[in-house]
C-alpha cells in the first residue's frame, strides 16, 4: 500500500525569479492540520498494532507554480484549501511587480510503502 499525505506543517509560499527564491510567508492551513495529524495517529497504531509494516518513506515538497497571486487566489477558492494572510499577498505582489517571476506554493509532503502482515 501506498500512502501519500501532506505534513502536518503550513504550506510556505515563494517568489521565484531567475535564480533567486524569496520566502514571503506561509499559507494559513490551520483547518486541516487537526485532521493530518489524527490521520497519522491512526496509521502510526497500525504499524504499532503489526497490522502494516512500513518498508520505505520519503519527505519532499510538491511545488505548485502560478503566474500572479490573483491566480493563486482563485486556485485556493476553487480547491477550498486554506487562508492567504494579508501580509503574505502584499508581500508576494511586490516583489512579483519589482522583480517578476513566478508565486509558488512549497507544501511539505509524507509518502510511505506499507505491506500488509
Amino acid at each position: 500500500m501506498l500512502d501519500v499525505h501532506p505534513e502536518p506543517r503550513h504550506s510556505r509560499v515563494e517568489v521565484h525569479s531567475g535564480s533567486r527564491i524569496s520566502d514571503v510567508g506561509r499559507l494559513d492551513e490551520s483547518e486541516f492540520l487537526p485532521d493530518i495529524n489524527a490521520a497519522e495517529k491512526v496509521l502510526g497504531a497500525a504499524i504499532a498494532a503489526k497490522r502494516f509494516a512500513l518498508e520505505a518513506e520519503k519527505r519532499f515538497d510538491f511545488l505548485y507554480h502560478f503566474n500572479t497571486v490573483d491566480e493563486y487566489k482563485a486556485f485556493l477558492v476553487d480547491e477550498e484549501w486554506g487562508t492567504l494572510e494579508p501580509e503574505v499577498e502584499s508581500r508576494a505582489r511586490k516583489l512579483l511587480t519589482a522583480e517578476g517571476g513566478e508565486l509558488v506554493m512549497r507544501e511539505p509532503v509524507w509518502a510511505g510503502r506499507l505491506k500488509r502482515i
